[in-house]
């Protein structure tokens, strides 16, 4: 052993203090990792020297032999070795000066140098918790984001006031606000409080990204005009700041990309339970800012997660077990509204089971997003599927949810419900129509064969429209609630009736156009009720819309222009007016005389029916649903459209 110590070999190389036990041989240490224990031994100088030289003669060797092996590569495909060298110290020269202007953790950014470095780190012990370790803490990307997290945090006095303004919403998210596992207590402002600064100052990345999707939450549901609580951007350049005088978007966005990296890191690493709650946040969010094919992928993420730890494995009833269901029924959601695939298939033993001590709300959403599944099978191969399914579908909806979800919900609620009762209640009777829309709604276009279906379809989209107004009125908190994806669905159902109006104008086939309209009326003056409210461009555009075609409708205001729409994920519309503006402008609604257009006047409808979007259109990009409906967008685009109509106005 060598003189001055007493530490065996491994326990040397390890760093780590080595304990011999009373009477044992081998150290504690060597024990546990079940290695040799052998004693240091003093190496002579001379011994030590001829080993450094011999060292140096194979690296140089082996240095000799790789040289003439690349020699030889470069030989045979023509490239100048002498030249491209000199590049590349160059390039590396030019690199390093940039680096030392602005520092950047562009390694963590390279698949094959992070691979080589954690190849290392498996070889070899001596990293001594190095930040390349995907175990051994967050990584120098992590470590930027999660800064730059905190900075976006507000101060202790504006996150309590943030807090206390937006605290009655908190019932909505479907994360509760805690650092355990455990049930967690009722929420209160002190308390998410400090699990907002408890979260920040963990170094988590999954921790992190949950308490920042959680100040997101809240955020947007601050009242109009307390912007002025956020944070401004500080002096230092950190990855998600926004510009100085920040904006409510501004801060949503920085708090939103930064947990998204944040969570991609802790599900590169395999996964955390606070990694998935914090990817139903992120769709949560999204939902709220009317971005669902960003929700859809985040969700996407959280449920393969959630299946690399075993969640759905668990009880469903109880936590954890009880995040599952919801995550997979709310992907099944978005993916039917967005004509994608959904993730997991019905025979999976989680859904395809019968799971024990479900509430009525809960396996009514269970049996809903099983027939959700089935509509966006046939959705994905509606060229090869027949009629006789959906109506298979349109019986097992009724039959298994329908009757008894009637019965559920036949009691009004009390002028005393919580936010919370409202909230699920509503998005339950929701899920149910849209999913009997989404049933129909394709037929009801395709062929005037299918009458049922397109009856079926007018029927729901007025029963969207009064559960819509039902909830959005009932109080000022029903109103305020951030949904803007709730608003677009409202504004949907709101299109199609109006297109079966124009379809059937001079028809009785069309009903009474009086009650349609008049309800078309209500949930416009809603929207514009929730634009007055806050900025947003789906409730606001939503009403220029409706307005636009109510005014056509019923000859009011210039109407002497041409107008082209695109309905996101739902269609496209082209009004070609022709006439005179003195003829256009020339109906007497008192009178209910019909009114006179141009021969050429007419209005083009073009419907996605089975929900099959090109990925070229405005509305798929960053913005999705805050896009301009109206903007110039090319009429010729890659569309798949299943059905297109010319419905002239005389």
């Amino acid at each position: 052993m060598r003189l001055g110590t007493k530490s065996c070999v491994e326990c040397r190389r390890r760093k780590v203090r080595c304990i011999f036990s009373p009477g044992q041989a081998i150290c504690q240490a060597c024990a546990l990792h079940d290695s040799v224990c052998d004693s240091q031994q003093l190496v002579s100088k001379e011994r030590s020297s001829n080993q450094t030289i011999n060292g140096y003669n194979q690296t140089n060797q082996r240095l000799d032999e790789l040289s003439d092996q690349i020699r030889h590569i470069c030989n045979a495909i023509g490239l100048d070795l002498q030249q491209s060298t000199s590049n590349a110290i160059y390039s590396e020269a030019i690199r390093e000066e940039r680096e030392q202007e602005e520092p950047e953790y562009q390694t963590e950014d390279v698949p094959l140098l992070r691979l080589f470095k954690d190849s290392n780190f498996l070889l070899s012990e001596t990293h001594n918790g190095d930040a390349y370790s995907p175990r051994s803490g967050p990584s120098h990307q992590a470590k930027a984001y999660i800064q730059a997290l905190v900075d976006l945090t507000p101060s202790k006095d504006d996150l309590a006031l943030i807090l206390r303004l937006t605290e009655p919403y908190w019932a909505v998210c479907p994360v509760a606000p805690s650092t355990s596992h455990a049930n967690s207590p009722p929420s209160t402002v002190p308390r998410v409080q400090q699990f907002i600064h408890d979260s920040m100052k963990s170094g988590k990345p999954a921790m992190v990204a949950k308490a920042a999707l959680w100040l997101a939450c809240c955020i947007q549901h601050l009242p109009k005009g307390f912007d002025a609580v956020l944070p401004s951007r500080s002096s230092d350049r950190t990855p998600t700041m926004p510009p100085s005088n920040c904006s409510r978007n501004e801060v949503l966005d920085g708090l939103l990309g930064g947990a998204e990296v944040l969570v991609s890191i802790d599900a590169d690493s395999g996964g955390t339970l606070e990694g998935v709650e914090s990817g139903f946040l992120q769709c949560q969010n999204y939902v709220s800012l009317g971005r669902p094919r960003k929700a859809w992928s985040v969700i996407r993420r959280a449920i393969n997660s959630a299946l690399l730890i075993g969640l759905p494995r668990k009880c469903l009833t109880e936590y954890p077990g009880s995040m599952w269901p919801p995550l997979w029924q709310t992907e099944r959601q978005i993916a039917m509204l967005l004509g994608l695939p959904y993730a997991v298939a019905s025979s999976h033993p989680s859904i395809s089971e019968k799971s024990l001590g479900l509430d009525a709300e809960q396996q009514a959403m269970h049996d809903i997003a099983v027939i959700v599944g089935a509509v966006i099978d046939r959705n994905q191969n509606y060229d090869r599927v027949a009629y006789s399914d959906t109506q298979q579908m349109h019986d097992n909806l009724r039959r298994t949810v329908s009757v008894p979800l009637d019965l559920l919900l036949s009691e009004p609620p009390s002028p005393s419900s919580s936010l919370a009762y409202l909230y699920h209640r509503a998005s339950l009777e929701m899920y149910h129509l849209q999913t009997l829309k989404y049933i129909h709604l394709p037929y009801s276009f395709k062929s005037a064969q299918h009458t049922e279906s397109e009856a079926q379809t007018i029927d729901v989209c007025r029963r969207i429209l009064h559960c819509y107004q039902n909830f959005r009125t009932r109080n000022d908190q029903t109103l305020l609630l951030v949904c803007d994806l709730l608003d677009f669905q409202a504004f949907s159902a709101a299109m199609v009736l109006v297109i079966h109006q124009f379809r059937y104008r001079n028809s009785h086939m069309g009903g009474p156009p009086e009650y349609d309209w008049n309800l078309i009326h209500q949930v416009t003056k809603t929207l514009t009720r929730i634009t007055a409210t806050r900025d947003c461009a789906v409730s606001s555009q939503s009403v220029d819309v409706l307005t636009y075609f109510s005014d056509l409708y019923y000859m009011r205001g210039s109407l002497s222009e041409s107008r082209e729409i695109v309905v996101p994920y739902f269609g496209k519309i082209r009004v070609t007016i022709a006439g005179s503006a003195a003829n256009v402008a020339g109906f007497d609604s008192g009178r209910n005389i019909a009114p006179i257009f141009g021969d050429e006047s007419q209005m083009q409808v073009d419907i996605s029916s089975f929900g099959t979007f090109s990925d070229t259109v405005d509305f798929q990009s960053g913005a999705e649903l805050a896009s301009d409906w109206m903007d110039s967008i090319d009429w010729q685009g890659d569309f798949d459209w299943n059905w297109n109509s010319t419905l002239p106005f005389d």
